[in-house]
């Protein structure tokens, strides 16, 4: 029985949480994109919208603690190995980047395709005290990374990591040994 246990695989309960906090997270940044309207990068860089932006993150985290914990729970028998909670957190990361690099994409694409050109603006403006030179390279660089793919790739990325930091912090919290 023990071993059954310890081959339950924590791909279906991570994929389902990630769903969950995923669509809960996105929905959340859409919510905030709305708020803001034609405003976006002045109110972006608005440390309240900030602020905001980072309690977003709250559902993931809450879904990665309901992950582990059934994980634990049902699929383990009661016990779970650090390991396996940063496992779990690391599929819920792919889940969630998955989702919000669809979002990026839709949105930078189709939603609000003049977004990037926003920013790149603001970011000329604020780069006023560059050389003519220093400009041209740093619109060059900005051209590169500024797209919706690259963008989308970059959320991927992002999410994956910041799942898998949250999931060092949160699985010593839901971990439980097997005892020898």
């Amino acid at each position: 029985m023990e071993e059954t246990y310890q081959n339950n695989s924590p791909w279906g309960t991570a994929i389902k949480w990630g769903l969950i906090g995923g669509i809960i997270y996105l929905a959340l940044q859409y919510l905030q994109f709305l708020q803001m309207g034609d405003d976006f990068m002045v109110k972006a860089a608005n440390k309240t919208q900030q602020i905001l932006g980072m309690l977003t993150l709250i559902p993931l985290l809450g879904a990665l603690i309901f992950a582990q914990i059934q994980h634990k729970q049902k699929d383990l028998g009661g016990y779970m190995s650090y390991a396996r909670g940063i496992g779990v957190a690391a599929i819920m990361g792919l889940t969630v980047g998955i989702l919000s690099a669809i979002y990026n994409y839709v949105l930078f694409t189709f939603i609000a395709p003049d977004l990037l050109e926003q920013i790149m603006e603001k970011t000329m403006e604020a780069a006023e005290n560059q050389t003519e030179e220093q400009l041209e390279q740093t619109v060059k660089m900005m051209r590169m990374f500024m797209n919706p793919i690259v963008m989308s790739v970059t959320e991927l990325l992002g999410k994956e990591f910041a799942m898998v930091v949250l999931g060092l912090i949160t699985s010593i919290f839901t971990r439980k040994e097997r005892p020898e």
